[in-house]
């Protein structure tokens, strides 16, 4: 198989190539590391070896506190009255719970999903 790079774009779980409407997974642990946000937009390269990301143009960004709440059965950061979802494979790096503060990214045009900046201790 030969390798292919195309451009694609985040959407909060998985990367959407829209020229031929294929959506592909996003590892959750690189998602969360590079703190990717929707809108962002990635080369994927497609091989032998697997799938590939970078990141190669940021979607705007927004810094803010909020709070871990359980909507829909789900932990979601709650900020402004939004709820954003949250990769659960964060959530448990993070040892976040329920009403735990923390600081989060996201793209206030695509209020969907966010990164996790850091928790929030309290002392």
């Amino acid at each position: 198989m030969e390798t292919t790079e195309i451009k694609v774009i985040f959407d909060g779980q998985t990367a959407l190539d829209e020229e031929k409407g294929v959506r592909y997974p996003v590892n959750g642990n690189y998602a969360g590391k590079t703190k990717l946000v929707p809108g962002d937009i990635l080369y994927l390269t497609l091989g032998d070896a697997g799938l590939f990301f970078k990141l190669i143009s940021s979607a705007p960004r927004k810094t803010a506190i909020a709070e871990l709440a359980f909507l829909e059965g789900r932990l979601c950061a709650v900020v402004d009255g939004f709820a954003l979802r949250v990769l659960t494979c964060v959530i448990s790096f993070f040892k976040a719970k329920e009403g735990d503060r923390v600081i989060i990214i996201y793209n206030p045009n695509i209020m969907t999903f966010c990164a996790i900046e850091g928790k929030i201790e309290l002392l």
